[in-house]
């Protein structure tokens, strides 16, 4: 038996919107700001170099904390969702039509 239901729509800002008007945003994660100091470390660095190649590495590493930390992210909102509603129809962002044909005064032609 259905006792709580909720709809949600799946997005970018905000990540997920409920239908009782709730939002979550993305999280703001420090590692991302690292990893972007790393990735520019890596453009500086000589293609072929070991100095390279152990920045890559580097960044290797801090792409998989990002990756973790955002997984984290989704599996706890997932869980309180899971717990807190019997019912939740998903929806996703549209990608049936091309952005083009939203605009007004665009033609693809």
């Amino acid at each position: 038996m259905i006792k709580s239901a909720v709809g949600i729509g799946v997005g970018i800002n905000p990540l997920v919107a409920l239908g009782n008007r709730e939002k979550t945003k993305p999280p703001k994660l420090q590692s991302e700001h690292k990893l972007a100091k790393e990735q520019r470390k890596l453009s500086r660095k000589q293609k072929g170099s070991h100095n390279r190649n152990r920045q890559m590495v580097k960044m290797a590493k801090v792409h998989r904390h990002v990756r973790q930390q955002r997984m984290d992210f989704h599996q706890k909102l997932s869980r309180k969702f899971v717990a807190q509603y019997d019912f939740m129809p998903v929806r996703g962002p549209a990608q049936d039509t091309p952005m083009t044909q939203e605009a007004p005064g665009v033609s693809m032609e």
